[in-house]
C-alpha cells in the first residue's frame, strides 16, 4: 500500500487553520488572538494580562477539540459551535474569580 501523498505543511499552516475556522465559526477574534499569544499592541499590559478571557478561551478551546472530532468522523460541528458561543456568551465577570 502506498503512503497518501501530503503537501508539506508547517506549524504556522496550523495556527492559520486554527484561526480561520474560529473566526469562521464567529467565536470572538480577541479570544483567537489571546489563544494564538498574539502581542496586543500595549506590551506591558500583554505582559501582565496573561489571563484575560480566560474563561471564554477554554470554552472555545474545548469547542476546537469537539469540532476536530467531528470533523474528523464526517459529521457537521454546528450544534457544537453555536453551544460553546453561547456559553461563552454568558461568562460573567463574577466568573473571573475562578480563575484566581
Amino acid at each position: 500500500m502506498t503512503p497518501p501523498d501530503f503537501t508539506p505543511f508547517t506549524v504556522h499552516d496550523l495556527r492559520r487553520t486554527f484561526s480561520t475556522s474560529l473566526n469562521r465559526a464567529k467565536f470572538d477574534e480577541r479570544w483567537i488572538e489571546m489563544a494564538l499569544a498574539h502581542v496586543p499592541r500595549n506590551r506591558i499590559a500583554a505582559t501582565y494580562n496573561v489571563a484575560r478571557y480566560a474563561a471564554e478561551r477554554r470554552i472555545m478551546m474545548r469547542a476546537w477539540g469537539d469540532m476536530l472530532s467531528l470533523w474528523e468522523q464526517g459529521q457537521s460541528a454546528r450544534d457544537v459551535i453555536a453551544k460553546a458561543r453561547r456559553d461563552a456568551s454568558e461568562v460573567m465577570d463574577l466568573d473571573v474569580a475562578d480563575d484566581l
